[in-house]
Protein backbone atom coordinates (compact mmCIF):
# COMPACT_ATOMS: atom_id res chain seq x y z
CA UNK A 1 0.00 0.00 0.00
CA UNK A 2 1.31 3.23 -0.81
CA UNK A 3 1.84 5.87 2.01
CA UNK A 4 1.55 9.56 1.81
CA UNK A 5 2.79 11.57 5.24
CA UNK A 6 1.66 15.36 5.77
CA UNK A 7 4.14 17.01 8.63
CA UNK A 8 3.10 19.86 10.41
CA UNK A 9 4.57 22.04 13.44
CA UNK A 10 0.88 23.23 14.13
CA UNK A 11 -2.37 21.55 15.54
CA UNK A 12 -4.09 20.83 12.44
CA UNK A 13 -7.48 22.28 12.71
CA UNK A 14 -8.13 24.25 10.01
CA UNK A 15 -5.75 22.83 7.23
CA UNK A 16 -8.25 23.44 4.04
CA UNK A 17 -5.58 23.21 1.65
CA UNK A 18 -3.83 20.39 3.88
CA UNK A 19 -6.75 19.00 3.03
CA UNK A 20 -7.53 19.14 -0.37
CA UNK A 21 -4.10 17.92 -0.98
CA UNK A 22 -4.65 14.41 0.81
CA UNK A 23 -7.74 14.30 -0.40
CA UNK A 24 -6.20 13.92 -3.80
CA UNK A 25 -3.46 11.58 -2.31
CA UNK A 26 -6.60 9.25 -1.12
CA UNK A 27 -8.29 9.46 -4.52
CA UNK A 28 -4.95 8.08 -5.60
CA UNK A 29 -4.74 5.30 -3.67
CA UNK A 30 -2.78 6.30 -0.90
CA UNK A 31 -3.10 5.91 3.05
CA UNK A 32 -2.54 9.08 4.52
CA UNK A 33 -1.52 10.08 7.69
CA UNK A 34 -0.51 13.39 9.30
CA UNK A 35 1.83 14.33 12.37
CA UNK A 36 0.93 17.19 14.09
CA UNK A 37 1.66 18.55 17.62
CA UNK A 38 -0.52 18.84 20.73
CA UNK A 39 -0.51 20.87 23.53
CA UNK A 40 -2.39 18.31 25.72
CA UNK A 41 -0.80 15.37 27.48
CA UNK A 42 2.34 13.86 27.64
CA UNK A 43 2.04 11.11 25.43
CA UNK A 44 1.64 10.28 21.45
CA UNK A 45 -1.63 9.70 20.29
CA UNK A 46 -3.77 9.54 17.11
CA UNK A 47 -7.16 10.47 16.35
CA UNK A 48 -9.72 11.53 13.25
CA UNK A 49 -9.87 14.82 11.81
CA UNK A 50 -11.96 15.03 8.98
CA UNK A 51 -11.51 11.59 8.11
CA UNK A 52 -7.63 11.45 8.11
CA UNK A 53 -5.82 10.08 10.88
CA UNK A 54 -3.32 12.73 12.67
CA UNK A 55 -0.55 11.62 15.15
CA UNK A 56 -0.93 14.10 17.68
CA UNK A 57 2.91 14.69 19.27
CA UNK A 58 2.90 16.85 22.58
CA UNK A 59 4.92 19.83 22.88
CA UNK A 60 4.26 20.11 26.57
CA UNK A 61 5.49 17.33 27.60
CA UNK A 62 7.60 18.49 30.66
CA UNK A 63 5.73 22.08 31.42
CA UNK A 64 5.02 25.15 30.74
CA UNK A 65 7.54 26.86 32.26
CA UNK A 66 10.78 28.10 30.16
CA UNK A 67 13.10 25.05 30.41
CA UNK A 68 9.73 22.73 30.00
CA UNK A 69 9.02 24.45 26.84
CA UNK A 70 12.38 24.09 25.45
CA UNK A 71 12.65 20.35 26.44
CA UNK A 72 9.52 19.72 25.45
CA UNK A 73 10.02 20.88 21.91
CA UNK A 74 13.28 19.15 21.69
CA UNK A 75 11.44 15.68 22.70
CA UNK A 76 8.82 16.55 20.26
CA UNK A 77 11.40 16.87 17.51
CA UNK A 78 12.86 13.83 18.29
CA UNK A 79 9.61 12.01 18.29
CA UNK A 80 8.94 13.43 14.93
CA UNK A 81 11.89 12.25 13.10
CA UNK A 82 11.33 8.47 14.71
CA UNK A 83 7.73 8.35 13.50
CA UNK A 84 8.34 10.08 9.66
CA UNK A 85 10.96 7.08 9.93
CA UNK A 86 8.78 4.42 10.96
CA UNK A 87 6.28 5.43 8.40
CA UNK A 88 8.39 4.34 5.34
CA UNK A 89 6.31 6.88 3.35
CA UNK A 90 6.20 6.70 -0.14
CA UNK A 91 5.78 10.65 0.01
CA UNK A 92 6.35 13.00 2.43
CA UNK A 93 4.77 16.84 2.57
CA UNK A 94 6.18 19.27 4.47
CA UNK A 95 3.61 22.01 5.12
CA UNK A 96 6.38 23.99 5.87
CA UNK A 97 10.44 24.17 5.73
CA UNK A 98 10.76 22.56 9.31
CA UNK A 99 7.83 20.31 8.26
CA UNK A 100 10.44 19.50 5.06
CA UNK A 101 13.04 19.22 7.64
CA UNK A 102 12.22 16.45 9.24
CA UNK A 103 10.72 14.75 6.47
CA UNK A 104 14.86 15.48 4.91
CA UNK A 105 15.81 13.92 8.47
CA UNK A 106 13.61 10.64 7.70
CA UNK A 107 15.47 10.17 4.96
CA UNK A 108 18.45 10.16 5.97
CA UNK A 109 20.70 7.37 6.21
CA UNK A 110 18.08 5.36 4.05
CA UNK A 111 19.25 3.29 1.07
CA UNK A 112 17.90 5.36 -1.91
CA UNK A 113 15.24 3.17 -2.99
CA UNK A 114 13.46 3.84 0.24
CA UNK A 115 13.42 7.21 0.77
CA UNK A 116 10.40 9.42 0.20
CA UNK A 117 9.78 11.13 -2.44
CA UNK A 118 9.70 14.87 -0.27
CA UNK A 119 7.68 18.02 -1.34
CA UNK A 120 8.39 21.48 -0.21
CA UNK A 121 4.71 22.44 0.54
CA UNK A 122 4.78 26.62 1.54
CA UNK A 123 1.80 28.02 2.51
CA UNK A 124 3.75 31.56 2.81
CA UNK A 125 6.43 33.61 1.54
CA UNK A 126 8.47 31.97 4.69
CA UNK A 127 11.62 34.27 3.79
CA UNK A 128 9.24 37.43 4.74
CA UNK A 129 6.70 35.40 6.37
CA UNK A 130 7.73 38.23 9.17
CA UNK A 131 10.10 40.62 10.11
CA UNK A 132 13.27 38.81 11.64
CA UNK A 133 16.72 40.15 12.73
CA UNK A 134 19.38 39.86 10.29
CA UNK A 135 20.64 36.64 11.81
CA UNK A 136 17.90 34.75 12.20
CA UNK A 137 17.12 35.93 8.65
CA UNK A 138 20.06 34.78 7.39
CA UNK A 139 19.67 31.94 9.21
CA UNK A 140 16.42 30.62 7.56
CA UNK A 141 17.53 31.34 4.50
CA UNK A 142 20.38 29.04 5.06
CA UNK A 143 18.01 26.53 5.75
CA UNK A 144 15.34 27.14 3.41
CA UNK A 145 18.17 27.46 0.82
CA UNK A 146 19.43 24.12 1.45
CA UNK A 147 16.52 22.28 2.24
CA UNK A 148 14.66 23.27 -0.74
CA UNK A 149 17.34 21.85 -3.22
CA UNK A 150 16.80 18.55 -1.55
CA UNK A 151 13.20 18.14 -2.21
CA UNK A 152 11.70 16.64 -5.42
CA UNK A 153 9.04 19.11 -5.97
CA UNK A 154 8.88 22.61 -4.19
CA UNK A 155 5.14 24.00 -3.94
CA UNK A 156 4.19 27.77 -3.45
CA UNK A 157 0.79 29.22 -3.48
CA UNK A 158 1.57 32.60 -6.27
CA UNK A 159 3.50 33.01 -9.41
CA UNK A 160 5.12 36.03 -8.06
CA UNK A 161 6.09 33.84 -4.86
CA UNK A 162 7.16 30.96 -7.16
CA UNK A 163 9.35 33.46 -9.13
CA UNK A 164 10.98 35.07 -6.11
CA UNK A 165 12.01 31.55 -4.52
CA UNK A 166 13.27 30.59 -7.90
CA UNK A 167 15.42 33.28 -8.60
CA UNK A 168 16.69 34.03 -4.67
CA UNK A 169 18.01 30.06 -4.32
CA UNK A 170 18.65 30.20 -8.30
CA UNK A 171 16.51 26.92 -8.83
CA UNK A 172 16.74 25.45 -12.30
CA UNK A 173 13.00 24.78 -11.90
CA UNK A 174 10.10 26.76 -10.97
CA UNK A 175 8.49 25.46 -8.11
CA UNK A 176 4.79 24.62 -9.01
CA UNK A 177 1.92 27.37 -8.47
CA UNK A 178 -1.39 25.75 -6.47
CA UNK A 179 -3.34 27.99 -5.07
CA UNK A 180 -5.49 28.51 -2.04
CA UNK A 181 -8.86 27.83 -3.98
CA UNK A 182 -11.71 26.41 -2.26
CA UNK A 183 -14.15 23.78 -3.78
CA UNK A 184 -17.29 25.59 -5.77
CA UNK A 185 -19.77 26.34 -2.84
CA UNK A 186 -23.64 25.90 -3.42
CA UNK A 187 -25.14 28.97 -1.40
CA UNK A 188 -28.24 28.77 0.57
CA UNK A 189 -30.69 31.28 -0.15
CA UNK A 190 -32.66 31.00 3.00
CA UNK A 191 -29.40 30.80 5.55
CA UNK A 192 -28.09 33.90 3.40
CA UNK A 193 -31.45 36.12 3.80
CA UNK A 194 -31.63 34.95 8.21
CA UNK A 195 -27.99 35.95 8.39
CA UNK A 196 -28.42 39.24 6.48
CA UNK A 197 -31.04 39.96 8.81
CA UNK A 198 -28.83 39.06 12.07
CA UNK A 199 -26.27 41.24 10.56
CA UNK A 200 -28.70 44.21 10.33
CA UNK A 201 -30.03 43.34 13.32
CA UNK A 202 -26.70 44.66 14.97
CA UNK A 203 -25.52 47.17 12.82
CA UNK A 204 -27.91 50.76 13.12
CA UNK A 205 -28.79 51.16 9.12
CA UNK A 206 -31.88 50.62 7.07
CA UNK A 207 -32.87 47.62 5.61
CA UNK A 208 -31.45 48.29 1.98
CA UNK A 209 -28.10 49.49 3.78
CA UNK A 210 -24.81 48.37 2.72
CA UNK A 211 -23.17 46.02 4.75
CA UNK A 212 -19.16 45.62 4.24
CA UNK A 213 -17.23 42.77 5.86
CA UNK A 214 -13.65 41.83 6.76
CA UNK A 215 -13.35 38.13 7.47
CA UNK A 216 -10.24 36.15 8.62
CA UNK A 217 -7.72 36.19 11.25
CA UNK A 218 -7.89 39.41 13.32
CA UNK A 219 -4.79 41.00 12.88
CA UNK A 220 -2.67 44.20 12.78
CA UNK A 221 -1.30 43.88 9.80
CA UNK A 222 -4.68 43.23 8.19
CA UNK A 223 -5.28 46.87 8.68
CA UNK A 224 -8.72 46.56 9.69
CA UNK A 225 -9.26 50.36 11.48
CA UNK A 226 -8.48 51.57 7.72
CA UNK A 227 -12.04 50.56 7.08
CA UNK A 228 -13.48 52.63 10.08
CA UNK A 229 -13.25 56.36 8.97
CA UNK A 230 -15.18 56.16 6.05
CA UNK A 231 -18.20 54.50 7.91
CA UNK A 232 -18.47 58.19 9.53
CA UNK A 233 -19.23 59.64 5.89
CA UNK A 234 -22.00 57.66 4.93
CA UNK A 235 -24.64 56.57 7.69
CA UNK A 236 -26.30 53.91 5.83
CA UNK A 237 -23.35 51.69 5.71
CA UNK A 238 -22.12 49.09 8.49
CA UNK A 239 -19.23 46.47 8.43
CA UNK A 240 -19.29 42.99 9.81
CA UNK A 241 -15.72 41.66 11.24
CA UNK A 242 -16.03 38.10 11.29
CA UNK A 243 -13.29 35.84 12.84
CA UNK A 244 -11.14 35.45 15.35
CA UNK A 245 -8.01 37.44 17.14
CA UNK A 246 -4.74 36.06 17.77
CA UNK A 247 -3.73 39.65 19.05
CA UNK A 248 -6.15 40.51 22.15
CA UNK A 249 -4.40 43.94 22.13
CA UNK A 250 -4.91 44.82 18.36
CA UNK A 251 -8.75 43.54 19.19
CA UNK A 252 -8.77 46.12 22.50
CA UNK A 253 -7.44 49.06 20.13
CA UNK A 254 -9.77 48.01 17.70
CA UNK A 255 -12.90 48.49 19.83
CA UNK A 256 -11.14 51.78 21.72
CA UNK A 257 -11.21 53.23 18.31
CA UNK A 258 -14.65 52.10 17.50
CA UNK A 259 -15.70 53.60 20.65
CA UNK A 260 -14.10 56.76 20.39
CA UNK A 261 -15.55 57.33 16.83
CA UNK A 262 -18.94 56.68 18.35
CA UNK A 263 -19.68 53.85 15.57
CA UNK A 264 -20.45 50.72 18.05
CA UNK A 265 -23.99 50.46 16.34
CA UNK A 266 -22.34 50.40 12.60
CA UNK A 267 -19.37 47.64 13.57
CA UNK A 268 -20.55 44.05 14.36
CA UNK A 269 -17.59 41.54 16.08
CA UNK A 270 -19.32 37.98 14.75
CA UNK A 271 -17.29 35.02 15.94
CA UNK A 272 -15.32 32.62 13.78
CA UNK A 273 -17.92 29.90 12.05
CA UNK A 274 -17.01 26.62 10.48
CA UNK A 275 -15.73 26.52 6.81
CA UNK A 276 -18.93 24.71 5.63
CA UNK A 277 -21.15 27.64 6.55
CA UNK A 278 -18.20 30.57 5.49
CA UNK A 279 -19.97 31.07 2.13
CA UNK A 280 -23.27 31.95 3.28
CA UNK A 281 -21.67 34.28 5.92
CA UNK A 282 -19.73 35.95 3.51
CA UNK A 283 -22.99 36.38 0.80
CA UNK A 284 -24.49 37.73 3.10
CA UNK A 285 -22.97 40.94 2.63
CA UNK A 286 -22.58 43.59 -0.40
CA UNK A 287 -18.56 43.42 -0.76
CA UNK A 288 -15.78 43.14 1.22
CA UNK A 289 -12.33 45.13 1.94
CA UNK A 290 -8.66 42.93 1.87
CA UNK A 291 -6.32 45.73 3.45
CA UNK A 292 -2.79 44.43 3.53
CA UNK A 293 0.21 45.87 5.19
CA UNK A 294 2.32 46.18 2.01
CA UNK A 295 5.70 46.21 3.65
CA UNK A 296 5.45 42.67 4.44
CA UNK A 297 6.97 41.04 0.68
CA UNK A 298 5.04 37.72 1.68
CA UNK A 299 1.22 39.75 1.58
CA UNK A 300 2.64 41.89 -1.34
CA UNK A 301 2.97 38.85 -3.22
CA UNK A 302 -0.41 36.74 -1.63
CA UNK A 303 -3.54 34.96 -3.07
CA UNK A 304 -5.14 34.78 0.09
CA UNK A 305 -7.86 32.10 1.42
CA UNK A 306 -10.45 35.29 1.94
CA UNK A 307 -10.24 36.17 -1.41
CA UNK A 308 -11.02 32.77 -3.35
CA UNK A 309 -13.95 32.67 -0.70
CA UNK A 310 -15.17 35.99 -1.56
CA UNK A 311 -15.05 34.86 -5.50
CA UNK A 312 -17.13 31.84 -4.44
CA UNK A 313 -19.27 33.80 -2.38
CA UNK A 314 -20.16 36.20 -5.57
CA UNK A 315 -19.20 39.31 -2.86
CA UNK A 316 -17.19 42.18 -4.79
CA UNK A 317 -14.28 43.27 -3.00
CA UNK A 318 -12.05 46.42 -2.51
CA UNK A 319 -8.26 45.32 -2.13
CA UNK A 320 -4.98 46.36 -1.91
CA UNK A 321 -3.55 46.88 -5.43
CA UNK A 322 -0.67 44.14 -4.71
CA UNK A 323 0.72 42.14 -7.64
CA UNK A 324 -1.23 39.01 -7.47
CA UNK A 325 -4.63 40.26 -6.23
CA UNK A 326 -4.19 42.86 -8.59
CA UNK A 327 -4.18 40.81 -11.50
CA UNK A 328 -7.23 38.58 -10.87
CA UNK A 329 -9.59 41.61 -10.05
CA UNK A 330 -8.37 43.61 -13.06
CA UNK A 331 -8.62 40.33 -15.36
CA UNK A 332 -12.45 38.92 -14.61
CA UNK A 333 -13.36 42.96 -13.33
CA UNK A 334 -14.70 42.24 -9.62
CA UNK A 335 -14.02 44.82 -7.59
CA UNK A 336 -11.75 48.20 -6.92
CA UNK A 337 -8.28 48.40 -6.03
CA UNK A 338 -6.58 50.78 -3.71
CA UNK A 339 -3.59 52.15 -2.15
CA UNK A 340 -4.14 50.96 1.60
CA UNK A 341 -1.61 53.74 2.81
CA UNK A 342 -4.17 56.46 1.07
CA UNK A 343 -7.71 56.39 2.68
CA UNK A 344 -9.07 58.80 0.41
CA UNK A 345 -8.62 56.13 -1.60
CA UNK A 346 -10.45 53.66 0.50
CA UNK A 347 -13.24 56.37 1.37
CA UNK A 348 -13.69 56.46 -2.22
CA UNK A 349 -13.96 52.94 -3.15
CA UNK A 350 -16.36 52.02 -0.69
CA UNK A 351 -18.76 55.00 -2.03
CA UNK A 352 -18.30 53.67 -5.37
CA UNK A 353 -19.38 49.98 -3.85
CA UNK A 354 -22.39 51.70 -2.02
CA UNK A 355 -23.80 54.18 -4.47
CA UNK A 356 -22.38 53.09 -8.36
CA UNK A 357 -25.78 50.54 -9.26
CA UNK A 358 -24.27 50.05 -12.72
CA UNK A 359 -20.31 49.36 -11.74
CA UNK A 360 -21.58 47.23 -8.52
CA UNK A 361 -23.89 45.08 -10.60
CA UNK A 362 -20.90 44.37 -13.20
CA UNK A 363 -19.70 43.10 -10.80
CA UNK A 364 -21.50 41.10 -9.70
CA UNK A 365 -22.08 39.65 -13.33
CA UNK A 366 -18.56 39.12 -13.45
CA UNK A 367 -18.44 37.01 -10.33
CA UNK A 368 -20.32 34.48 -11.83
CA UNK A 369 -17.36 33.71 -14.49
CA UNK A 370 -14.67 33.99 -11.63
CA UNK A 371 -16.19 31.49 -9.30
CA UNK A 372 -16.47 29.31 -12.37
CA UNK A 373 -12.63 29.49 -13.29
CA UNK A 374 -11.49 29.94 -9.89
CA UNK A 375 -12.64 27.03 -7.96
CA UNK A 376 -10.65 23.55 -6.48
CA UNK A 377 -12.41 21.44 -9.28
CA UNK A 378 -10.17 23.01 -11.61
CA UNK A 379 -7.11 23.76 -9.68
CA UNK A 380 -6.58 19.97 -8.25
CA UNK A 381 -5.35 18.63 -11.50
CA UNK A 382 -2.24 20.68 -10.67
CA UNK A 383 -1.84 18.44 -7.44
CA UNK A 384 -2.40 15.35 -9.82
CA UNK A 385 -0.07 16.15 -12.03
CA UNK A 386 2.36 16.97 -9.48
CA UNK A 387 2.15 13.36 -7.89
CA UNK A 388 2.16 11.39 -10.88
CA UNK A 389 5.11 12.79 -11.51
CA UNK A 390 6.79 11.65 -8.45
CA UNK A 391 5.33 8.23 -9.10
CA UNK A 392 6.93 8.41 -12.59
CA UNK A 393 10.10 10.09 -11.62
Amino acid sequence: MKKYLKIVFNEWMNASRDKRELSIARELGYTVRVLAITKRGKQVFSENIAGFEVLRIPTRKYGHGVLGILFGRIDAMVQYIKLARKEHADIISGHDYMGLYVGYLANCFQSKNKRAKLIYDSHEFELYRMERPFFRFMLVKMIEGFLIRKTDVNMMVSDSIANEVQQIYKLKKKPVVIRNIPYHWKLDENKIDNIREKYLSHLNIKEDGKIMMYHGNIAKIRRIERSFEPLRSWDNVGMVILGEAKDAEYLQYLKRKIKNMELENRVYFHPAVELGELCNYIAAVDFSIIIFQKELRNLYYSLPNKFFENIQSGVPMIVSDFPEMGKLVKKYNIGLLVDGDKPEEIEGAIHRMAEDKVLYETFKENLVKAKSDLCWENERNKVINMIRSLESA
